[in-house]
């Protein structure tokens, strides 16, 4: 709050706009089936977090009125609300949400895409780890370990009998991956790409891309030691909005309308410029001699080259298009 004075009169401003540093994003979509009792259960612990620079939003695909009303009633005035009723996969959900909640409040330090199924229960402390991983400066995507699906297996020989990181954070290595159910995202990235999660995905492999794009900003990913949050695996359902495989049938080549992943796969200048793909399957190697040792790229045409093939043009889809609904905290 804040006090005008304008000769003897006093104006008092309330102002209610979040703290801009962080924004969390909880995403669910109701396509499937109902789960508002475990939305609630999970948006309340997120408000316990301990930390006062953080605001929520829930970021709904084809949310029943039921449970829009649910929501409504017992989180009014604590959190926003934005609502998509087009078929949307949830990369171009969380996108549309941060830019909806960016115009209305302006930008955020970074922004931290939750999964419907995690919940963080007494990890109060989570976005203080965050934060504190943040103020290194050299970060543009942190992720928080899940005890379910969490994608170790990509990067750790030993995860079967070793399944987590302990001890000591993990950078993860360009071409490899983690899931990401719990992920921090800088504004750096929203910067760099008008967007945060490459849009041209409808299902499979969006992980596979995530260290190719902070390599081309000169940031590294990284999985925070020791936290372990719950995770209900495929909470609301797998990909409801599309085919899970796609009319290929095959999982790495399933992009929105219809698009032909292999027209990326095989340019020359994919390679040129240090891009990789789904590499655990052999897809598209990066060339390593095109990175530093701490994982960045040596050239200024990888983010160029990412920002034209794997986000979706105004003329494939036109974000301000999207039919939706948005109720800003008041």
């Amino acid at each position: 709050m804040c006090i005008l004075i304008i000769g003897n009169l006093h104006i008092i401003i309330i102002d209610t706009m979040p703290n801009n540093k962080y924004l969390i994003v909880y995403n669910i979509c109701e396509i499937g089936k109902r789960n508002c009792e475990w939305y609630i259960k999970c948006i309340d612990n997120l408000l316990r977090l301990n930390h006062k620079k953080f605001h929520i939003v829930v970021s709904g695909c084809r949310v029943t009125q039921e449970t829009k009303k649910e929501l409504f009633n017992k989180f009014k005035n604590k959190i926003s609300f934005c609502y998509t009723e087009n078929f949307l996969s949830v990369n171009i959900t969380f996108n549309h949400t941060v830019l909806k909640c960016v115009e209305r409040f302006k930008e955020f330090t970074g922004y931290i895409y939750i999964d419907s199924g995690v919940n963080t229960e007494e990890n109060y402390n989570l976005l203080e780890e965050i934060d504190n991983r943040v103020q290194t400066e050299r970060y543009s995507m942190i992720s928080v370990q899940t005890d379910t699906d969490h994608g170790h297996h990509w990067f750790k020989e030993d995860h079967v009998h070793n399944p987590y990181i302990k001890d000591k954070d993990f950078i993860v290595p360009v071409g490899r991956c983690c899931n990401l159910h719990v992920s921090y995202f800088s504004n750096d990235l929203l910067n760099a790409f008008d967007r945060l999660i490459p849009d041209i995905f409808n299902a499979y492999c969006t992980e596979s891309v995530f260290s190719f794009l902070n390599a081309s900003i000169q940031k590294q990913w990284v999985i925070i030691k020791d936290i372990i949050l719950t995770h209900i695996k495929e909470k609301d359902g797998a990909t409801l909005s599309y085919d899970h495989i796609g009319p290929r049938q095959v999982p790495w080549n399933n992009l929105y309308g219809c698009a032909d992943m292999e027209d990326i796969v095989n340019d020359p200048k994919a390679r040129e410029v240090g891009l990789g793909y789904e590499e655990l399957g052999g897809v598209l190697i990066h060339d390593p001699d095109l990175y530093t040792p701490e994982g960045h790229v040596k050239n200024n045409t990888l983010k160029d080259y990412i920002r034209e093939n794997l986000f979706l043009k105004s003329n494939q889809l036109d974000y301000s298009h999207i039919l939706h609904s948005f109720h800003p905290v008041k």
